[in-house]
C-alpha cells in the first residue's frame, strides 16, 4: 500500500464522522485502513492516514499499490482459491486468501471481472435473491412469514424478531457460542449456533435475530467472521478479562459501553452505591446509578443500557457523568 496519490481532504469534517456516517462500512479493510465514501468523494482512513480521492478506482489503486485489474491478475495467479459461486445467476463471485487477507472477486453474468473487496476475516456467503424459497414447516403460523432458501448453506439476511429468536432458543439446542472480533475494551457481540430439526442457524443475542440455514456446524463456522471461545455450548462472557475491568481507575480516559447484558451483569456482580437524576431532552428525567467493582466506580444508565468508567471514587463518577452529559441539572438522591 503506497498512499502516494491522495490529497489532503478538502473538508472540515473529521475522519471519524465520515466513518460513523458510513456506519463503519469500508470498501476495503485490513484491520488498520479502509476506504469510505461521503457525498461522492472517497477517503482512505486509518491510523495516521486521512486522504481524499475523486473516484473509488483511484482510492483502490493507492490502497493496493497498483490498479485493481493488476491486483486481480496477481490474486488469481498467486492467491489461494477458497470458494467459487460462479454458476449463480445473481452476483457470481470467488473468494481468495492472499498475503494474510481474504479477497472477494465479483464478476458480471458473463463472468468478466467486475470488482473486488478484501477483509482480514473470512467473508460470509453472499446474499442473493432466490426464486426457490420455502417456509419451514415446523415454524408456528405466527412466524411463517419468514422464508428460507431451499438450498442449504446459502447466506440469508438476518431476521430481527424477538419472537422468532425466542422460538429458536427455546425449541432448538445451542451447540456453540461465537463472539465477534472486537477492539480492546469493547464488549463482543454474542452469537449462538442453534440446531433445530437437524439444521443449523445463527441466533444473535444482541439483535434478537436469526440468520442462515446450514447443513452442519462446519459450514456455519466457514461462513461467519465470528470466533469460537471455549468448549462448552453456552459460554459466559468473561467481562473482567475482555473489558479489562480490573484495570487501574482513571478519571481522564473513560470508556462508555452500550450493552444491556453488561448492565445486567454489573447490577448482579457490582456493589450499588448511589443514584442521581438529571433532566434531559425537553424535561425528560433520567436516572443513573453508581456501582463499585474491583476498586473502582462505574456509572450505569439503564435507559441507554450503558456502563461508563472506571472512576477513582463515587464523587469523580458523579462529576465525570455530569461532564459527559454536559448538563448542570444533576442531583444525587436516595432511593
Amino acid at each position: 500500500m503506497q498512499f502516494s496519490n491522495g490529497v489532503k481532504p478538502n473538508t472540515t469534517r473529521l475522519a471519524e464522522y465520515i466513518e460513523d456516517e458510513n456506519n463503519n462500512y469500508m470498501n476495503l479493510f485490513d484491520g488498520t485502513t479502509g476506504i469510505n465514501e461521503s457525498d461522492g468523494i472517497y477517503y482512505i482512513i486509518g491510523t495516521g492516514v486521512f486522504l481524499e480521492y475523486p473516484t473509488l478506482a483511484a482510492a483502490k489503486e493507492d490502497w493496493f499499490g497498483k490498479t485493481e485489474s493488476d491486483m486481480y491478475e496477481e490474486l488469481v495467479k498467486d492467491g489461494n482459491l477458497l470458494f467459487s459461486r460462479s454458476m449463480v445467476e445473481h452476483c457470481p463471485f470467488e473468494d481468495y486468501f492472499y498475503e494474510g487477507l481474504y479477497y472477494r472477486v465479483w464478476y458480471t453474468r458473463e463472468m468478466s471481472f467486475a470488482s473486488m473487496t478484501c477483509t482480514p476475516y473470512r467473508l460470509k456467503l453472499v446474499t442473493y435473491l432466490s426464486k426457490d424459497e420455502i417456509e419451514l414447516p415446523w415454524l408456528p403460523a405466527s412466524l411463517s412469514i419468514y422464508t428460507f432458501p431451499r438450498e442449504l448453506d446459502c447466506y440469508v439476511a438476518a431476521y430481527c424478531d424477538d419472537d422468532l429468536y425466542a422460538f429458536f432458543m427455546q425449541e432448538g439446542t445451542v451447540r456453540k457460542t461465537l463472539f465477534c472480533s472486537v477492539e480492546e475494551r469493547v464488549s463482543p457481540i454474542v452469537n449462538y449456533v442453534v440446531e433445530l430439526h437437524n439444521e443449523f442457524f445463527l441466533a444473535n443475542a444482541h439483535e434478537g435475530s436469526i440468520e442462515g440455514r446450514y447443513s452442519s456446524m462446519e459450514m456455519v463456522l466457514l461462513s461467519t467472521d465470528y470466533m469460537s471461545l471455549g468448549k462448552e455450548p453456552c459460554e459466559k462472557l468473561d467481562y473482567v478479562k475482555v473489558l479489562s475491568l480490573d484495570r487501574e481507575p482513571d478519571d481522564e480516559n473513560l470508556f462508555c459501553i452500550e450493552e444491556e447484558d453488561l448492565c445486567a451483569w454489573m447490577e448482579e456482580n457490582a456493589r450499588y452505591h448511589a443514584s442521581f437524576a438529571y433532566k434531559w431532552r425537553m424535561g425528560f428525567i433520567n436516572i443513573n446509578h453508581i456501582y463499585e467493582f474491583l476498586d473502582g466506580f462505574f456509572v450505569l444508565d439503564p435507559y441507554e443500557s450503558s456502563v461508563m468508567g472506571k472512576f477513582t471514587s463515587q464523587e469523580s463518577a458523579y462529576t465525570g457523568a455530569k461532564d459527559a452529559y454536559d448538563s448542570d441539572r444533576f442531583a444525587l438522591y436516595d432511593d
